[in-house]
């Protein structure tokens, strides 16, 4: 579970199964905002908003070796060539917060996304690749009881002036970012990876929907379920306004 506080109001992300009307009556008494995702498509509250999404899953009990051999060919020959690349490095959390989100804001502003407020990506467990120290990609995730889930994929890809980082790095780097989280949640006791949703509809998000079917995880349906207090929903169009998104 990942809780925030931001100015003035406060919001969690919770992973679960089945979630029932106790457990969503005790998070509204503390929360302005509540985004839950249900493995088991059972959110028992109908004053929240639901939605049917997919998300796509991978077994951390597998060895590094199985989870790479479902990729597709090209996936696995640049995954194989990151460990050969000199100057490519993987990171697990941040040292610097302010360096650190100045690179994050800027790579989702290079794909006309808002970034999360600086509050909640340090909040969240993080992995990056860097090339000769410049930070290029990262994944940011958050926890549940047995399942670490991604929340942002991000890369400066669309604004790297650096000839050196080709696509075929930034391609590597993220399929290694999954199998580094994989890594870490056999290592730490998580079963699952979630690696967030996957859009089979939206043109907008088929480029990382494609990405994300590329590596070969379960497909599953889940339930998405949002709450929002009143006082929320006005603070949420004055952070849209400041180019901050908690969605």
């Amino acid at each position: 579970m990942l809780e925030v506080s931001y100015d003035t109001v406060s919001y969690v992300r919770l992973l679960s199964s089945s979630v029932s009307r106790d457990v969503t009556n005790s998070l509204k008494e503390n929360f302005d905002y509540i985004f839950i995702v249900s493995y088991d498509e059972l959110i028992d509250d109908d004053s929240f908003e639901l939605l049917n999404k997919n998300a796509c899953l991978f077994d951390a009990s597998q060895s590094e070796d199985e989870l790479v051999q479902k990729f597709n060919a090209t996936g696995r020959n640049e995954y194989r060539r990151t460990y050969r690349t000199e100057g490519l490095e993987f990171h697990i959390g941040i040292t610097d917060i302010d360096t650190y989100y100045s690179f994050y804001t800027a790579c989702e502003k290079a794909r006309a996304w808002y970034p999360v407020p600086k509050v909640e990506l340090q909040s969240c467990l993080i992995f990056t690749a860097s090339y000769n120290g410049e930070f290029i990609s990262g994944m940011s995730c958050y926890t549940g009881k047995d399942t670490i889930r991604v929340s942002r994929i991000y890369s400066n890809k669309r604004i790297n002036t650096n000839p050196q980082i080709t696509g075929t790095m930034y391609g590597g780097a993220a399929k290694r970012l999954v199998i580094e989280i994989c890594k870490y949640a056999k290592n730490h006791g998580f079963k699952w990876v979630d690696l967030g949703g996957v859009d089979l509809s939206s043109n907008e998000k088929s480029g990382i929907s494609e990405f994300k079917k590329s590596l070969g995880g379960h497909i599953i349906p889940v339930k998405i379920g949002r709450y929002m207090t009143p006082t929320f929903l006005q603070k949420q169009k004055e952070y849209l306004e400041k180019g901050i998104d908690i969605t």
